[in-house]
């Protein structure tokens, strides 16, 4: 082979592997790119917490993601980004049509809890915790909530940096301790809360007219009674209540009546340390002095700050 074949072998052989890199990139080469796939790359962190860390990797099991076009709304493409699947910087690579875009994301676990009732367009897609047969009631499962959205991304087929996708907290956990009762009013302490926080539209607001019930799961430690919630999220005059109650006895006798039944945004924010977009557990803790004829006083505590004392009864 002559020096100016191997010339020319090499030039062709240049020529490929800048041919391929190019198509790797690009997903494609055609005159016609609007059947190609280009990369999205969105990058996801979970920085909006208390800690001042990023917490995505420890937090965040998966990530449901939902690609709408940004002009007609219309959904175009939907995935699932697994966080154990992802790279050491949290970065996911989608392959989708070129276009202007708003990308959805929701963060949770791997369970059931959360649902998405549509999704078919950007502003009647809706996503809400799932209920019970009653169809208000919701079951106590220690799985959280993030969102975030990216508005009016561009594919081009450029390649271009990750774009950041930082989530935000939707969900809380809430433990409620009574004290102060006695053995046989435990079992039948109701401890609920209640709140208009179950569905979300996918720009991250409340949606719900109705609100639902969010029931404990309930345990006895010593003298007191536990009552753990994970709840959606908690906002400054928001409609949310906490109800604490003693019932009667199976024959409708026996001291009863409301200990406590107010707003329960209203009783966290009484202590000055709280931020509910910030804060993602609280620790409520009623100590309550019964008197034989039914009075009672109750002392009420809000991540250990004293916040109220209260009177009342049970007849």
């Amino acid at each position: 082979m002559t020096t100016m074949q191997k010339k020319a072998l090499y030039v062709m052989r240049r020529a490929l592997l800048l041919f391929g890199g190019a198509s790797f990139l690009c997903g494609c080469v055609r005159d016609n790119r609007d059947d190609c796939l280009f990369p999205l790359r969105l990058q996801f962190s979970y920085t909006y917490n208390r800690e001042g860390r990023d917490l995505f990797s420890a937090e965040v099991e998966q990530v449901r993601l939902y690609l709408f076009d940004s002009r007609s709304g219309e959904l175009k493409a939907s995935t699932v980004a697994r966080s154990k699947d992802l790279g050491p910087d949290n970065t996911f690579t989608w392959n989708v049509a070129p276009g202007s875009y708003h990308a959805v994301a929701w963060g949770c676990s791997e369970g059931e809890r959360y649902r998405v009732l549509s999704s078919e367009r950007f502003p009647q897609s809706r996503l809400s915790v799932q209920t019970l047969s009653d169809g208000s009631s919701v079951e106590q499962k220690p799985e959280h909530l993030w969102y975030e959205i990216g508005r009016g991304l561009t594919v081009t087929g450029e390649l271009q940096a990750p774009h950041p996708m930082d989530l935000h907290k939707l969900s809380n956990d809430v433990r409620v301790e009574v004290s102060g009762l006695r053995d046989e009013q435990f079992p039948r302490l109701s401890c609920t809360i209640s709140a208009s926080n179950g569905t979300y539209d996918f720009e991250g607001r409340t949606r719900d007219e109705n609100p639902v019930v969010w029931l404990p799961e309930s345990s006895r430690e010593s003298d007191r009674s536990i009552h753990k919630f994970t709840v959606l999220r908690l906002a400054e005059g928001d409609d949310s209540r906490l109800h604490v109650e003693v019932l009667p006895d199976d024959s409708g006798r026996g001291l009863s009546g409301v200990i406590f039944d107010g707003s329960l945004s209203e009783l966290l924010m009484a202590n000055p340390a709280v931020d509910l977009d910030l804060d993602d557990e609280f620790v409520i803790r009623l100590e309550s002095q019964l008197q034989p004829d039914g009075n009672f006083s109750v002392s009420i505590f809000v991540n250990d700050w004293h916040v109220i004392d209260m009177n009342g009864g049970l007849g």
